[in-house]
């Protein structure tokens, strides 16, 4: 019988198995097939607030929005699952339900950052741990679901007065008969009822496991009606339900709702705020109810003044609204009660930087270092401002004190979280890309991962180091919050997400055709397009340069019609961006929506990697038109052409070379032969 019993089970388990493998085999392919019928090659983006902030303008967005601009036969779709705040466990532990979800081709990661001595490896977090051996099989899935429901249904039966509400009246916390207390209600305060002990905890305890299985709004009702009895047990279950409606189910209405019913049960804990953490303040915040999250702030301060976190979220608040006078104000505050918490540190270093007021950065920084001596990013702050100010000495000093720190320093956590997340990547036959962080160096990146193979890496150090010596650190980060390096700005992003589109070009996308090559003799009409239709043969337009070499090698060989000759940059900046300024002319502005250049005849190689083209007015305020990005180096004497959008006449046009295919992976720009625009 026993022998029967189990061999029925096993059956059972089997079917069971095969009918959830072939659903999930059929969702896969059809999201597959979806996928390549929409010509689509998806990349999913992983780190935490500087892969997530920034909307529209955060790298991700920006990198899907370059890699349309392209002429590929396929679209592409860029996912940004960046979390603020999170570490290299959260983000390995939630890698498959995102996998499964997206099905990327390309998984990229920049991420480490928040990683602490108190980060675990990612085996050891509740998501990543091992399954108990009977959770594994379908049938106790099934037996688990069943018994839940079939509970809750025994409830129901032996308590119908619990249940009894109407239809229309099933989902508000209290019947609305008890008039009296009808305001008491709508702000969620507990009404007293009759329901016993043992009523009030098998309501918990059921609410508990449906939470745990994700239904929030099962769970929701269930400790609204226990609340009665319960009020403070019931308090952190609703912060549980508002933030997990808050962060994983992306539903604000909700999450709002459960933050203010926590609140009415208990306004003096503010727990429910959670200033700087996941509360109603950042829920506000992220919405840009910037009024109402000052107003809670400005309560919790009252509330707990020795809270470091709602001094910063004030800060915000002012910083958002202008006041920066008074954001510093809060910021040192926040500070002076936890010189690491980052948010007032990168705030303060930041401000202070802008301002000019060096002591004041010095002040903060040696107060980090006097606690905590080996305190890299308050090194890097220092280095970053000494940089600023011109002290070089200083500057160079720092910045060395700071790659020893970092060269001693090895978190093996984090390399075991990255080493488990490539894993799964490449299991899931996608192809990882490991980013670094804007002015690190990448060396520290590989070291947590010795086997490299497959991997695809990219390098931000340079290329943000050489932006920082052309303009203001202000243009690119809007924050110092890693010392050397914060939250980028929209112009910061971009540069972020270019520089990794064009690594991707070099590699994985190698010969797939970023640009249009154009023959050298195409013809129009028995003449050279590129002699006949170039707007720069007008005799009004100027050009001017960033530098030149010799005599012979000035801006205006580019529009000489001589193959032969060439522009090139002065020695002494090779290496740094360099740029070409065109001016039309009073009254002769041009719409511009396609550029060609020609590499030198003798030495192909030295011309342009990446560069970026813009408009303008006035020749001061400038308009971005389009990226230029020209992955192999070039190896013979051929027209390269780039078509974009654009349908606004310019007086000015600029480009901007940043990089360039001489030197190997220096990749630096030396020169090129001829210059061409087309409306």
């Amino acid at each position: 019988m026993l022998f029967g019993l189990v061999s029925a089970l096993v059956l059972f388990e089997l079917s069971l198995c095969l009918s959830v493998y072939l659903q999930t085999l059929a969702q896969e392919r059809a999201n597959l097939a979806s996928l390549k019928e929409n010509g689509e090659f998806v990349i999913l983006c992983l780190g935490e607030s500087t892969t997530q902030t920034g909307g529209s303008a955060s790298f991700p967005r920006q990198m899907e929005e370059i890699l349309n601009h392209r002429d590929f036969n396929i679209k592409f779709t860029v996912i940004n699952k960046g979390i603020s705040g999170t570490n290299t466990a959260y983000i390995a532990t939630g890698l498959k339900e995102n996998l499964m979800k997206y099905h990327p081709d390309m998984v990229i990661t920049m991420m480490g950052i928040n990683d602490g001595p108190s980060t675990i490896v990612y085996e050891d977090t509740p998501v990543g741990k091992s399954p108990l051996f009977f959770e594994r099989f379908q049938v106790y899935k099934l037996a688990q679901r069943l018994g839940v429901h079939i509970a809750y249904m025994i409830n129901e039966w032996n308590h119908p007065e619990m249940f009894s509400q109407s239809q229309a009246n099933k989902d508000t916390l209290y019947p609305e008969k008890l008039e009296a207390h009808s305001d008491r209600q709508k702000a969620g305060v507990p009404v007293i009822t009759n329901n016993s002990a043992e009523e009030i905890e098998d309501l918990l305890s059921q609410g508990d496991q449906l939470l745990l299985r994700g239904d929030l709004e099962e769970a929701g009702k269930l400790y609204q009606r226990a609340v009665v009895g319960a009020p403070d047990k019931c308090y952190h279950r609703y912060i549980k339900l508002a933030r997990l409606y808050h962060r994983k189910e992306d539903n604000p209405a909700q999450a709002e709702e459960y933050y203010k019913k926590a609140i009415a049960l208990n306004p003096e804990n503010d727990k429910a705020y959670a200033p700087g953490g996941d509360g109603l303040i950042s829920l506000y915040r992220e919405q840009n109810k910037w009024e109402e999250a000052e107003r809670l702030a400005e309560k919790v301060v009252k509330l707990n003044p020795g809270n470091f976190q709602s001094y910063s979220e004030l800060g915000r608040c002012y910083e958002q609204k202008g006041r920066t006078d008074e954001a510093i104000e809060m910021y040192n505050k926040s500070f002076d009660l936890n010189p690491f918490h980052n948010q007032p540190f990168a705030k303060l270093t930041y401000f202070n930087n802008k301002l000019g007021r060096i002591q004041e950065v010095e002040r903060i920084c040696q107060k980090r270092i006097s606690i905590k001596p080996d305190d890299d990013k308050a090194y890097a702050a220092l280095a970053v401002s000494y940089s600023r100010q011109g002290k070089k000495e200083l500057a160079r000093k720092y910045f060395a004190k700071v790659d020893e720190l970092r060269a001693s320093f090895y978190n093996r956590t984090t390399a075991q979280n990255y080493r488990k997340l490539i894993e799964m990547i490449l299991e899931n036959s996608s192809q990882p890309v490991c980013v670094q962080y804007p002015m690190r160096n990448i060396s520290d990146l590989k070291k947590m991962i010795p086997d490299q193979e497959g991997i695809i890496f990219v390098d931000n150090e340079k290329i943000f180091k050489t932006a920082l010596k052309q303009d203001s650190y202000e243009d690119y980060f809007v924050d110092q919050f890693a010392g050397d390096f914060g939250h980028c700005t929209p112009k910061g992003n971009y540069l972020l997400a270019n520089n990794i589109v064009a690594i991707l070009m070099d590699s994985y996308f190698k010969g797939m055709g970023t640009i249009r090559p154009c023959p050298e003799n195409t013809q129009i009409n028995g003449n050279n397009r590129f002699e006949r239709l170039n707007l720069l043969v007008s005799e009004a337009k100027t050009l001017t340069a960033s530098s030149r070499n010799r005599n012979d090698q000035i801006v205006n060989k580019l529009n000489d019609n001589d193959k032969s000759t060439y522009w090139h940059v002065s020695l002494k900046q090779i290496g740094e961006p360099a740029w070409i300024t065109i001016d039309f002319g009073r009254g002769n502005e041009q719409t511009v929506k396609s550029l060609a250049a020609l590499p030198r005849k003798d030495i192909p190689r030295q011309f342009l990697r990446t560069a970026e083209l813009f408009g303008s007015d006035n020749g001061e305020n400038w308009k971005f038109i389009s990226d230029i990005l020209q992955s192999d180096a070039p190896d013979n004497t051929i027209w390269r052409e780039w078509k974009f959008d654009n349908d606004r006449a310019f007086r000015y046009y600029k480009l901007l070379i940043l990089d360039g295919h001489e030197d190997g992976n220096a990749h630096r720009f030396y020169s090129f032969a001829e210059l061409a625009l087309f409306e």
